[in-house]
């Protein structure tokens, strides 16, 4: 693919629009509601076509490929107008069918449609992924949301358009997988759960912790070794352990965890681009001359809808029950 359209003109389009353009796509239009600012300042700053319709872009901008970047309640109505058409589409999280999964049998067919979950990129990401492959481990996986606990609804909307980041993560390092012994703390603002493979081995453990001050990470204890992802753009590896002896001065005894080399053995995601943006950008482009690919497939999606969904669904259990 050489070039490509873009719908919606949300301010992640910019993200998109830059790693793009830098992985050589040319940029064949942009489509956005009617009187849009955003969308016409986008058009003009990259002196491409501007189009106010679907159909109109369809028909004359020739684009061999789409971007569709709008609001998440908007998705399946935008992509209902590609069903059918063989056009290879990137999508932005959460994907189609989000907030209605009845609606997924009918974009399950398109086998070049892919949502755009561009922390599968990241370095830190790849290299914890390439090392639990390899020595296998101890997962812990914690993420963190804004919202409060109490609020169903925006609970239901964290856990769609923000979690599924970290659920499509935790499907990407480990495969296929299922969740277990799932507990909703309410008064802690807390669910968590263990993490069972596809032989329904115990492997990890998800936390979701609502309104805390903390960062999201991922912990993976190997061999003696522990590596961390926090925050995700940065992998730590850990083996020893520094302890400092009680002196006169200080009476309390403390331990350290070590870096080991520092530089060679921490891995960044940091380039000129958003991480993530730039090569998953030249992901889609080569999709179809590769034989494998790290971009998420509509199908590959439908297991982070499902198992957000047995997430929002536990919490409102346990609400009603409260109540």
């Amino acid at each position: 693919m050489e070039n490509i359209g873009v719908i919606g003109a949300g301010n992640i389009a910019n993200f998109h629009l830059e790693a793009l353009i830098e992985a050589k796509f040319e940029i064949k239009g942009i489509c956005a509601k009617f009187g849009s600012n955003r969308a016409r300042k986008l058009a003009d700053r990259y002196s491409i076509p501007f189009f106010y319709d679907i159909e109109d872009i369809l028909k004359r901008s020739k684009s061999e490929s789409y971007l569709v970047c709008v609001d998440s309640q908007s998705i399946d109505q935008i992509l209902s107008n590609f069903i059918g058409l063989d056009i290879p589409i990137l999508i932005e999280k959460p994907g189609p069918a989000a907030f209605n999964l009845s609606h997924l049998e009918k974009t399950k067919a398109s086998v070049n449609w892919f949502v755009a979950y561009n922390r599968r990129f990241y370095k830190s990401i790849g290299a914890l992924k390439t090392i639990f492959s390899e020595q296998g481990g101890f997962l812990n996986f914690s993420f963190v949301e804004s919202g409060a606990l109490l609020d169903l609804e925006t609970v239901r909307k964290d856990i769609i358009n923000n979690t599924c980041h970290g659920l499509d993560l935790i499907k990407f390092i480990i495969g296929e997988y299922t969740l277990a012994d799932i507990q909703v703390m309410l008064k802690e603002s807390i669910f968590e759960a263990k993490i069972l493979n596809s032989q329904n081995r115990y492997i990890g453990r998800m936390r979701i912790l609502f309104g805390a001050p903390t960062n999201t990470f991922i912990e993976l204890i190997t061999q003696g070794e522990i590596f961390i992802v926090q925050p995700l753009e940065v992998l730590h590896k850990f083996n020893t352990l520094t302890v400092t002896e009680p002196t006169i001065h200080s009476k309390i005894r403390s331990y350290t965890p070590s870096w080991v080399g520092r530089g060679s053995q921490i891995v960044q995601s940091i380039t000129n681009f958003k991480p993530g943006f730039l090569e998953q950008a030249k992901a889609f482009k080569n999709f179809k001359d590769e034989l494998t690919t790290n971009l998420c497939s509509v199908q590959e999606n439908e297991s982070n809808l499902r198992t957000a969904y047995i997430i929002i669904q536990s919490i409102s259990e346990k609400l009603q029950n409260k109540n």
